[in-house]
This record gives C-alpha cells, sequence and structure tokens, in this order.
C-alpha cells in the first residue's frame, strides 16, 4: 500500500510517496521514500513497526518534507503492521482507528484497489457514512447517482490518478457532510 503525501512546493508536479515494508526474513519494519516516481532514501530497519513511525518525522525533515499528521502516522503504523500479515492486520485496524477515520481509511482503500487494477477513468461513488463503494466505476456522474440505493447519502467524484491519504479522504467525507444539508435540505439525516 502507498501513502501519498502531498507536499506544501510540488516538486515537479509529482506526489512525495512512503511505502511501508517489511522484511520477513528478519520480521523487520521500513519505509521507502521515493520522490518524481523515483526512489529517494529508505529509513530503517526496525524491530518495531512503532520505532519507524516515531522517527519518521526527523527522517521526512532530513528531506524537506513536512511531518505527518495524526491521521497520517496512524495510517502508516496500521500498514506497516499490515505488511507483516496475518490475523494482526485487522485488529489493529479496528483498535487504532477510531469510528470516523474508519470511513476515512475505507475511502482510500477503495481508492487504492481501483489503482491496482488499473481502473483510473471513471467515476466513483462513496457512501459518506461508512466510506465504502459498490466497487463500480461509471461514465459520470449521474450514471453513479442513479445507480445508487441512497443517492443523497453518497459523494461522487472523478477517479483520482494516486491515492488519496486517508486526511484527504477524512476532509473530503467532512466537506460532504457540511455541505449536504445545503444541498438536500429535506433529506431526514438521521
Amino acid at each position: 500500500m502507498v501513502i501519498t503525501f502531498t507536499l506544501g512546493v510540488p516538486r515537479d508536479a509529482a506526489p512525495v510517496k512512503l511505502t511501508p515494508v517489511h522484511d520477513p526474513e528478519r520480521d523487520e519494519f521500513s519505509v521507502e521514500l521515493w520522490e518524481n516516481g523515483q526512489f529517494a532514501a529508505a529509513h530503517g530497519p526496525f524491530r518495531l513497526a512503532a520505532d519507524a513511525v516515531e522517527t519518521s518525522d526527523a527522517f521526512l525533515a532530513e528531506h524537506g518534507i513536512r511531518p505527518l499528521t495524526a491521521a497520517e502516522r496512524t495510517a502508516l503504523h496500521t500498514r506497516l503492521v499490515a505488511r507483516a500479515g496475518g490475523e494482526f492486520r485487522a485488529i489493529v485496524m479496528r483498535e487504532l482507528a477510531r469510528q470516523e477515520d474508519e470511513a476515512a481509511f475505507r475511502m482510500a482503500d477503495v481508492i487504492e484497489g481501483h489503482l491496482r487494477r488499473g481502473e483510473s477513468v471513471g467515476w466513483l461513488a462513496i457512501n459518506v457514512r461508512d466510506g465504502g463503494s459498490d466497487g463500480r466505476l461509471y461514465r459520470d456522474w449521474l450514471d453513479a447517482r442513479s445507480a445508487q440505493a441512497e443517492p443523497d447519502g453518497c459523494t461522487y467524484m472523478p477517479m483520482p490518478v494516486w491515492p488519496m491519504t486517508p486526511d484527504e479522504c477524512a476532509e473530503h467525507l467532512a466537506f460532504v457532510q457540511q455541505l449536504a444539508p445545503l444541498a438536500y435540505p429535506y433529506v431526514d439525516r438521521h
């Protein structure tokens, strides 16, 4: 899984990416930094995923990159541990993510899943409450909206060209939730 960070100053208009890595032979964790589509540096190895996360801000600062937000730190830790595999992943996802963050994590995973399958053209319908999707890409937002059982409970967006961070997804979902009463004033939201 890739966590993409948007920089304050674009570097050749390409995102900076952090890739969580787990070496199963040594049971060690590290983080790879990618800039402009090329490997830039590695942070690690560490025996614990938490150590990689706790020291990541200093690593990013050495490369002129902003520190991680709380949600990004949680996402990085969760995805490092998920790289180790097993049942532990599900436990970590449930325990680390707050209720409102789960929708953002799910939305980020939906987008990343489409990109992994090479599906990058079309419109998504994302459920605002849980961040889930029907798994389809639509020709336009009208097609996406008309295919939903609860069209007013979804947000519709063109498929991003790279993954969105859980923070970006949380901001998008919060914006849509604030906008919904203005757009659909007669819908019961309780």
